[in-house]
Order: C-alpha cells, then structure tokens, then sequence
C-alpha cells in the first residue's frame, strides 16, 4: 500500500493505445486523434491519530488558543509538562507527511483503572470533519475501564458529542470553572 496516495478508478481501453473518449452501450469508443488518456495520480495527505511528540507542542497551543481562548486556555508550560508525566497521554491527529501538521489533540491521565479526558480540541478550520470522534475513538481504544470528562453545563455541542460515545451525566459540579459556570461530570465504562 502506497502512503499519501488515495488511489482513483480508471478506464482500461482495448485494442491501440488511443484514449477512451466515452462509452456506447457499454463499449469504449475510440478516436484516432485523441491524446491517450491518462489519470495523474494526485498526492493526498494521509490522517491518522498518533501519541505527540514535544515537536507537536507549538501546533498543540495554536490548537489550544484557538479553542479556548486566552483566558480559557492552559499555558504553554502547563501543556510542554504533560510529556514528562508517566500518567499523561497526548495524541494528535495529524498528516502523516508532515509533523507540523497536527489538526486536533487529546490530553487524558490514567489513575488505577480510570483515565480522564482532560483536554479534546479541534483546530476551528477542521472542526466538523469527524476529527474529534477519530481521537474519541482513539481513547476509547485505550482505556482501562472507566473514562471520566468534565464538560461546561452550557456547552450543549460537546454533551451531545459525548454522548454519542456512551457518555452518561453523573453528577453536576457547582461554579466549577473560573467564570461560576457548572461542569457536568459525564463518564462511560469501556469493558464490560
């Protein structure tokens, strides 16, 4: 298998190398004068989730600003410690091609048999392309036993996001976060 390549169909003639201009009846027609035809195989990014490296931490804090703004965002340093950690897991979706390339990212930390989702941010440009549920998926893989998250109780896109992958609500935690809003503690169980 070809990496970076998404392969495409393309027509076979019969008889001289002439190009195939169309088809009658389920027949290829042929003209004298065509130029042979020829499909060029275009270059795609290949995407896939990967554990992060230190070098994905600049695209990581892009990512993190822009979804949570300035005053929402975990700082730099905050997020560069998260890779010396033995309980910290960061994965990224990214082009396979091109290590700068990171579109979204997860931070969880395993506990025993609980591991919680701490961070889970798509870079707004690449947000509704099923990103987040590849790095949903991803965790999920992974997980021990319970998966927790903590979610604002107003952010109604992310519970129903959560949702979709078996997350229940279980308990609300009042004036949670800096602004007095209520998080909802949502978790799921991932081995029966």
């Amino acid at each position: 298998r070809e990496r970076g390549y998404l392969g495409m169909a393309s027509r076979h003639c019969r008889g001289s190398p002439a190009a195939c201009s169309g088809t009658r009846g389920g027949h290829h027609t042929q003209h004298a004068n065509a130029k042979p035809h020829r499909r060029r195989r275009r270059s795609v990014p290949c995407f896939s989730v990967r554990d992060a490296y230190i070098e994905d931490l600049d695209a990581i804090c892009d990512i993190e600003h822009k979804c949570f703004g300035l005053k929402n965002s975990w700082k730099e340093e905050d997020l560069e410690k998260q890779f010396r950690h033995s309980f910290a897991r960061m994965m990224v979706y990214h082009d396979e091609g091109n290590t700068d390339s990171a579109r979204g990212f997860l931070l969880s930390w395993q506990t025993g048999n609980e591991m919680q989702l701490l961070r889970l941010a798509v870079d707004p440009l690449h947000q509704n392309k099923g990103i987040g549920s590849q790095l949903m998926e991803a965790l999920l893989k992974e997980s021990q036993e319970l998966l927790t998250l903590e979610v604002r109780e107003s952010n109604k896109k992310a519970l129903k996001f959560y949702e979709k992958f078996g997350f229940q609500k279980v308990a609300t935690r009042q004036h949670y976060y800096s602004d007095g809003e209520n998080a909802i503690l949502m978790e799921t169980c991932t081995q029966f």
